[in-house]
């Protein structure tokens, strides 16, 4: 009986945990750059997220706190980082662009987001670290 009840227990375990890196996911904001200004004190604190096991990523626009799903367009070597980069439109036409960065580029172990809403000439930048759902987000889309 103990047997059976050790094996239920390994077994429910094992069917929650990846669920714990996907779901809903809240990050903060360390800075943010307004058409192309250095970085400055943020205007948002947080910003919302939505992950899936096999990757997908989707943000709550913070003008419309409408859900804007982003598709994966690739991943490139740069310098010092590895970055998987998304992109979406907002319901208003907003271009939207996340780029999830682990560093350095051989093993990353320190991983941040650049979120970026555009129409036009007219940007707006968030950046921050990601939260534990975003890392894997990362890994699902190397």
């Amino acid at each position: 009986m103990r047997k059976h009840i050790r094996i239920l227990f390994v077994l429910m375990a094992l069917a929650l945990a990846p669920g714990l890196k996907a779901g809903a996911c809240t990050t903060s904001v360390n800075w943010e750059s307004i058409n192309g200004s250095g970085p400055r004190r943020p205007t948002l604190s947080t910003i919302i997220w939505k992950t899936t096991l096999g990757g997908s990523l989707s943000v709550k626009d913070p003008v419309s706190a409408d859900w804007v799903d982003l598709r994966h367009v690739g991943t490139k070597r740069g310098d010092a980082s590895l970055g998987a980069m998304f992109v979406g439109r907002c319901d208003d036409g907003r271009m939207v662009q996340v780029t999830l960065f682990g560093k350095p580029y051989y093993g990353p172990t320190r991983f941040e987001y650049a979120l970026t809403f555009t129409r036009g000439s007219a940007e707006r930048m968030f950046y921050g670290d990601c939260s534990s759902e975003l890392i894997a987000c990362f890994k699902a889309n190397r």
